[in-house]
This record gives structure tokens, C-alpha cells and sequence, in this order.
């Protein structure tokens, strides 16, 4: 009998909004006139935006950020009821020879549930997303993804993202995107996601 101890998941899936698109560009041209340097966090080259902590458009909030991590939640059997609410975002704009370093999002002091990509604008040869174990080692040696079609034998694993997607994982995975090697800029918003308690009705009664 297999039994799987340990296992990593990742969820892709599609928000095609032209108004979601327009307003996160809008908000990358006020950026870049408020912090024209940007920020340098993951970023080689390229520009990286201030990590914000909140969002004035609550429909990107709900729709973008919250509902895909919610469908997520759901597959993985939750155990208990909890809130999600967005913890941070910041925004990517890679140009020809930029990229994002490999990093992860884990954080022991301020702990995130899920982190996610969601892609603006996608040229072709503009490098793809690759994710790797948190496990350094791997749990097999990297030469049986040749051996083996089951994910779980694998170390890494590479995606070719395409524009509107939407890519959430499991913060301690480590990921980077390639560089971008078309002359289109590269555009994409990254975020976190945190797991909040509720409160029960008797719990606010005691108080």
C-alpha cells in the first residue's frame, strides 16, 4: 500500500478581467512616480513595487486574491473554519535579461497560509516559473524524474505561464521566474495570503 506522507500542491487557474488588468497597470505608473527606483527584494534588474499591506479595490481583493485562494482551501480538507484575508502584494515589471531569484515566502514571525502569481502581461520567451521542494535535497535524487511520472518523486517542476493566469503554492516553496528574453516587458503581481480565526458567537458573549 503507498502512502503518501509527504506532498506538495500548487493551484493554476484563469481571472481574465480587463479591468482588473487596467487597474493594476494604472497602479504601476503611480508607482513608478512615487518610488522611481522601486524596491530590490527578489528582483534582478528590472522593477519590484512597495509591498503593500491593503488594497482600495475590493472587487481585485475579493476576486483575484481571496475567491482562487478560498477554491484552493477547499481541495486540500479543511479541518476547521477560518477567514482569509490578503496579508501583502507588490508588483513585478521585468524587461529583456531581468528575473526573479529563487526565494521563498516562508516567515516564522508573521506566518502565511498561501502565496500566489497572478500574470498581467505574459510575452512569449519571457521565462517560465520554476518551483522547487522546499526540501533542498529533494526527497528522491533529482535523476528519478526521469524514472518516475508520479510528482511526488520530483524535485522540481517548471510552468510556461500564460497571461490572466493565476498561481498559488504553499509559501515554503522555493521559486523563481527565468529571465526575460523577449524585448516585451514582463508584468505580474505577487501576493500572500493569511489564514485568521473566527470568533464563535459564545465566545464574544463571554467577554
Amino acid at each position: 500500500m503507498l502512502i503518501d506522507i509527504f506532498k506538495t500542491s500548487i493551484y493554476r487557474t484563469e481571472i481574465e478581467s480587463k479591468d482588473y488588468i487596467k487597474w493594476f497597470k494604472k497602479a504601476l505608473v503611480h508607482e513608478k512616480k512615487i518610488n522611481k527606483n522601486g524596491t530590490t527584494i527578489s528582483n534582478v534588474g528590472g522593477y519590484q513595487s512597495t509591498n503593500y499591506q491593503g488594497i482600495t479595490n475590493q472587487d481585485i481583493n475579493r476576486e483575484v486574491f481571496l475567491k482562487p485562494a478560498h477554491a484552493f482551501c477547499e481541495l486540500l480538507s479543511p479541518k476547521k473554519i477560518f477567514k482569509l484575508a490578503l496579508h501583502s502584494w507588490w508588483m513585478n515589471e521585468n524587461s529583456f535579461g531581468h528575473y526573479n531569484s529563487l526565494h521563498n515566502h516562508h516567515n516564522v514571525d508573521d506566518p502565511i497560509l498561501l502565496s500566489g502569481i497572478y500574470y498581467i502581461e505574459v510575452p512569449e520567451k519571457s521565462g517560465r516559473l520554476y518551483l522547487q521542494t522546499p526540501n533542498f535535497a529533494g526527497n528522491f535524487p533529482a535523476s528519478t524524474k526521469d524514472h518516475f511520472s508520479d510528482p511526488i518523486t520530483w524535485g522540481s517542476y517548471f510552468i510556461i505561464p500564460k497571461k490572466y493566469d493565476l498561481i498559488l503554492f504553499p509559501p515554503g516553496v522555493y521559486h523563481m521566474v527565468e529571465p526575460n528574453m523577449s524585448k516585451q516587458k514582463r508584468f505580474s503581481v505577487a501576493f500572500n495570503v493569511q489564514a485568521l480565526p473566527i470568533e464563535d458567537n459564545k465566545s464574544k458573549k463571554k467577554k
